[in-house]
């Protein structure tokens, strides 16, 4: 059966090599997106506060956080190559499909339907050109399910430091997407209450 999961997974990684080398673009604007953004990355690259000033000049980059484009551009002066910083991106995102997997054992029992049911993220063109294009979504979503998980075991085991690790991975995840706050409301109020 591991033999089976490694296989599917590695499909989809290659599914996601194929989209790679013909610039699939599935969401329809994830291109246009990395085109937009990537002069952030390349000056980030470049100078920090270069990066920072052209960042907060620009007012339709505001409504990202430049964390995530501040570490790919570190990524981008250690690789010295962008195709390199998008493998390497493509790579972490299929740790997406993983972690939901997690998260799908605390919930039922493991079985080979929950861990198929976890690659169907493979097959969301919100995945596929966040992941390909270098978006910050997959980054974020990972640190989510990362504290979504930490959250799950708090409620078995009950220790705080569960706790304070779901709330660590959820600031992780809100610096690069601000729109994942409101699970900061959701965590005090469930821990609270306890």
């Amino acid at each position: 059966m591991l033999y089976i999961k490694i296989f599917l997974l590695i499909s989809g990684f290659i599914s996601l090599l194929i989209g790679f080398f013909y610039n699939e673009n599935l969401s329809g604007g994830a291109e246009f997106d990395h085109n937009y953004l990537l002069p952030f990355i390349q000056k980030f690259s470049d100078n920090f506060y270069g990066g920072l000033e052209l960042f907060f000049s620009d007012s339709g980059s505001l409504v990202h956080s430049p964390i995530f484009y501040i570490l790919t551009g570190n990524f981008l002066s250690f690789f010295d190559n962008l195709e390199y910083v998008k493998l390497f991106y493509i790579f972490i995102s299929c740790l997406l499909p993983l972690l939901f997997y997690q998260i799908l054992k605390y919930q039922t029992k493991d079985n080979i339907f929950v861990f198929l049911f976890s690659l169907i993220i493979f097959f969301s063109p919100y995945f596929r050109s966040s992941a390909i294009w270098l978006l910050g979504d997959n980054l974020s979503l990972i640190f989510l399910i990362i504290s979504i998980i930490y959250y799950l075991k708090q409620q078995k085991t009950n220790k705080i430091f569960d706790c304070y690790l779901s709330i660590f991975f959820l600031g992780l995840c809100c610096y690069i997407r601000y729109y994942y706050f409101p699970f900061f409301f959701f965590y005090i109020f469930i821990y609270f209450q306890k």
